[in-house]
Order: structure tokens, then sequence, then C-alpha cells
């Protein structure tokens, strides 16, 4: 198995972070809040938001370790940056979306749209770190 290196790995957790990102953006939730009935939806979302961003972490994090920092200094800046960013979003924006869904819808919308700013810069950065370790 002389093929399976640490580059490979990291071209399949940034690929797997990739795909469960754009799974989740374009189908999971999407469908989730198209199926159910708005209070059901919510309470799924709230449930599966935790889990998502840390193991959207794991993953970008995972691949960003098995690179060597003096040949992919780029790749790993947006990858660690991602995770960075995805630790960040489970600890401080989760808490913070699910206080204004309650008591000031307003200041939800406007934090939900920055969340989703933020996971489109994010989906951007690990789609161009995994392009250029697939190259």
């Amino acid at each position: 198995m002389d093929w399976f290196t640490f580059h490979v790995m990291a071209v399949l957790l940034s690929g797997a972070a990739f795909g469960g990102m754009v799974l989740f953006t374009v189908s999971f939730a999407p469908t989730v809040f198209r199926t159910l009935g708005r209070r059901d939806a919510v309470r799924l979302m709230q449930a599966v938001f935790p889990s998502y961003y840390l193991t959207m972490g794991v993953l970008t994090f995972g691949a960003a370790g098995f690179l060597i920092l003096g040949a992919y200094a780029i790749e790993i800046s947006l990858l660690a940056g991602s995770g960075v960013v995805f630790i960040l979003l489970r600890m401080i924006m989760l808490p913070m979306l699910d206080e204004a869904r309650s008591d000031d819808r307003p200041k939800f919308a406007r934090l939900h749209r920055l969340n989703v700013g933020i996971q489109f810069v994010q989906l951007a950065a690990v789609g161009v770190a995994t392009i250029r370790l697939a190259q």
C-alpha cells in the first residue's frame, strides 16, 4: 500500500469535508425544512448543527494535519482556517442563533445570513484546498 500516503489522506479528508458541506447546504437542510413542519425542522437542525460543525472541524483539521507545512502552506492555511471557523461557529454562533431565534427575529435573520455567508466562504476555501491537493 505504498500509494496510501499522508497526501492521499489529506485529499480524502478534505474531499469528505467539501462533500459534506455541499450535501448539507444544498440537500439536507432544504429537505428538512420542506418536509417537516417549521417547529420540528428547527428542533432537528438545532440538534444536528453542533455535530455538523464538530465533524467538519475534525475533517478540515485532520486534512491539514496530514500535510507538510513547507510544501502545502496555502492548503494548510485554508483547511486549518476553516477548521478554526467551524469550531468558533459551534461555540459562539450557535448559542447566539438559539437565543435570537426565540427573543429577536430581526437579529436572528441577520445572524443567519452572516452564518450562511461564512459557510459559503468556508465552502470555497475547502473547495480550493481540495482542488489544489488533487492536482
